[in-house]
């Protein structure tokens, strides 16, 4: 699926590719829709906005899950192609920004933990 996402700070439109699967799943966690994300004018990755810490980092971070010391990088150079083959975890330094996106999905799960308890019905 193509996304318009706004560069920061231009505003000039960019084509980027996604799953509609890992879309939704984002949208399902809580992460806001593609409106909200921007490009990097400085470093051309797709950014988002965690509504649960109030922090940006890649999108990608959120696709591909990383252990210690492990980065992700784009296979074929494109940082506006978001597709899961696209993505390769390479070993590197993990950085503050990794470790931004991990604490973002700790936390979008146990939201969504706490709305699906929220919408079962009480025991009697």
């Amino acid at each position: 699926m193509k996304l318009q996402i706004k560069a920061h700070p231009t505003g000039e439109l960019h084509a980027a590719t996604i799953s509609p699967a890992d879309y939704d799943a984002l949208l399902a966690l809580g992460y806001p829709d593609a409106a909200q994300w921007h490009v990097s004018v400085m470093t051309g990755r797709v950014n988002i906005l965690c509504p649960f810490t109030d922090e940006r980092f890649p999108v990608v971070l959120l696709l591909k899950q990383l252990g210690q010391s492990e980065v992700v990088e784009m296979v074929d150079g494109n940082s506006l192609n978001l597709r899961r083959d696209n993505l390769r975890v390479a070993a590197g330094k993990t950085t503050s920004t990794v470790r931004k996106a991990q604490r973002s999905m700790r936390r979008a799960f146990a939201a969504l933990e706490q709305r699906q308890n929220a919408a079962l019905p009480m025991a009697a």
